[in-house]
């Protein structure tokens, strides 16, 4: 399974950490990002489709969170790219019967929507 892994992610070009395109999407954006605790309400669906992601503390660190459409549209292979974040264990995704590499958006943020949640640790 490992190899096949490998195998997968050289020919992407998905670097050896994973979150590095991330990491990198956060530096463009840094200014455009919103900080989880400075909003004083909800956002409503159409505001939270149009922001660039959220971030604030987790456990470890940072981590941000960026709607499910923005990163789809953002990442070419975001599927992969996402299996592999999580594999190496910077991702909160969703487990259960139906797993899925999105969490239901937090209700601070908005009270509709999917976010991918990558722990960037810094």
């Amino acid at each position: 399974m490992q190899a096949v892994m490998r195998e997968a992610l050289g020919s992407t070009n998905v670097p050896t950490d994973p979150r590095a395109p991330i990491l990198s999407y956060v530096e463009r954006h840094r200014s455009e990002l919103i900080e989880i605790a400075s909003l004083d309400r909800p956002l409503t669906k159409a505001q939270f489709e149009a922001t660039v992601g959220f971030w604030g503390p987790d456990h470890n660190g940072m981590e941000v969170l960026i709607p499910a459409a923005r990163f789809q549209s953002e990442f070419a292979g975001h599927e992969l790219l996402m299996r592999a974040v999580r594999n190496a264990g910077h991702a909160r995704t969703e487990g259960g019967r139906k797993p899925k590499l999105t969490i239901k958006t937090p209700r601070t943020i908005c009270a509709d929507g999917r976010v991918y949640c990558v722990q960037l640790g810094l």
